[in-house]
């Protein structure tokens, strides 16, 4: 297992979600908008789930779409 801080953490998390077979889980107390389009684009090939915070998290309104 890797762990990705800081500068450019979001681009591995982006390619992970992208490589990832059967099942996602985001585990994060903020989502981008742009990451949570992705998991949605791809529940289609694989079932995904996403803890968050729900004050003030915009990816909500991307998810619930």
């Amino acid at each position: 297992m890797e762990i990705r801080l800081g500068k450019g953490a979001g681009k591995e998390i982006e390619k992970a979600i992208r490589r990832a077979g059967r099942r996602v889980m985001v585990v994060s107390p903020w989502i981008g908008k742009e990451e949570a389009r992705l998991l949605d684009t791809i529940s289609s090939r694989a079932e995904v789930t996403v803890i968050t915070l729900p004050e003030g998290n915009p990816a909500l309104d991307v998810l619930s779409e």
